[in-house]
């Protein structure tokens, strides 16, 4: 068997103790909340004994939350994430409805980690313990210090209201509407990006095969983008890899503060109603969406390094 498939099939079956231990901790965490579904979905309106007894059976809560675990997760693997009792819709069809909105606002989020965040790594190996290295750590602590809430209102208050460049919030100009809500997303992942660019690259550049390539008269572009940043980029895509997958889970404090309806947002909101299966459904579809980025992300990282194949 290559080792490429022995490996790719090795990290499938770890996938599988850690989806049923992520997706047993989301379904009783979420079915824990206190409140009462069906009290709710009648609202102020009084509900006769027999209907309430309906609702409950139609929706197995009289079941052990152990049996209703089982049935539950039988429905997730035929693409069923359940019914939203509050919503009357089904689960699935929200996360249709919200998850792309999320990618938007995640995917631009990592684009301009990977430039910025990349760019200012690099040029800060380069001039190292000068006033462009200096400059980037300044700017990263800076950055890593402010909460993404307090940058939120920030920018709002400066870009959105002030200056009147960005929407300050919802998505009712397009694409446009998710460049502001992007860069407070990408701030701090961007720093993080930076200063572990800069920490791998400057080890990279002081490693014997690349003081050989120096001596040989290779060009420095050349030395630097094909020997030592090489190397030196395989903790910093885990990284970026786990942060989008976290961020496709739901970038729940910048989508509240912009208000975008996305999947962080929908979540909030469910907790907020008590809407149990808004709340375990899309939880679990974050879990899925990062256990598959997770791979993609080890099968990547297995290319940059071959080694990591025999490990």
């Amino acid at each position: 068997m290559p080792d490429v498939v022995r490996y790719t099939a090795r990290r499938l079956l770890l996938m599988i103790p850690t989806f049923i231990g992520a997706t047993f901790l989301v379904f009783f965490a979420g079915f824990a909340l206190p409140g009462d579904p069906i009290a709710a979905l009648g609202g102020e309106r009084s509900m006769s004994e027999s209907t309430r007894q309906q609702l409950i059976e139609r929706y197995h809560l009289d079941e052990p939350v152990w049996q209703q675990y089982f049935r539950y997760m039988g429905d997730v693997l035929q693409g069923d994430l359940g019914v939203s009792i509050l919503r009357r819709r089904e689960v699935s069809d929200i996360f249709k409805e919200v998850f792309p909105r999320t990618v938007k606002l995640a995917g631009l989020a990592i684009a301009i980690e990977i430039v910025m965040g990349l760019s200012a790594g690099v040029l800060a190996a380069l001039k190292k313990d000068k006033f462009l290295d200096q400059l980037v750590l300044v700017s990263t602590t800076f950055a890593v210090a402010i909460p993404v809430f307090v940058l939120g209102f920030a920018a709002q208050n400066i870009f959105a209201i002030r200056l009147d460049i960005f929407p300050i919030g919802g998505i009712q100009d397009g694409a446009w509407s998710y460049v502001l809500p992007a860069f407070v997303l990408a701030t701090l992942s961007l720093a993080y990006v930076a200063r572990l660019t800069r920490t791998t690259l400057s080890e990279s550049l002081n490693e014997d095969y690349v003081q050989t390539a120096k001596a040989k008269g290779l060009p420095q572009s050349r030395v630097v983008g094909r020997h030592a940043l090489r190397n030196a980029l395989i903790p910093v895509v885990t990284f970026i890899g786990l942060d989008l997958a976290g961020l496709l889970g739901g970038a729940i404090i910048t989508e509240t503060v912009f208000n975008i309806p996305g999947v962080g947002r929908t979540i909030v909101q469910a907790i907020g109603t008590r809407d149990h299966a808004i709340v375990v459904g899309l939880s679990i579809a974050a879990v899925i969406v990062y256990l598959v980025i997770s791979l993609v992300i080890d099968l990547f990282y297995a290319v940059l390094d071959p080694r990591i194949r025999y490990e």
